[in-house]
């Protein structure tokens, strides 16, 4: 993947980092954002139902409601 990643953002001059975390990942993914300044956070959407997100929630949803900064959601 970061190789992909690597082959579209460099020529680009985007910067662009790949960690790994533990813990809940829509506070870790606040966390990170914060603590390396990010103008805002992209992530993806997998597209489950409503049922699966009311279960399990979703990443990308708490992130839209309650991030301090832009949030682009890919699908």
């Amino acid at each position: 993947m970061t190789e992909r990643t690597a082959k579209v953002l460099d020529p680009l001059g985007v910067p662009w980092r790949f960690e790994v975390r533990t813990g809940e990942p829509a506070a870790e993914l606040e966390a990170l954002a914060a603590e390396h300044g990010a103008d805002m956070v992209v992530v993806g959407n997998r597209g489950h139902g409503l049922g699966y997100r009311l279960l399990l929630g979703s990443v990308s949803n708490r992130l839209v409601h309650h991030a301090d900064r832009p949030v682009l959601v890919v699908r």
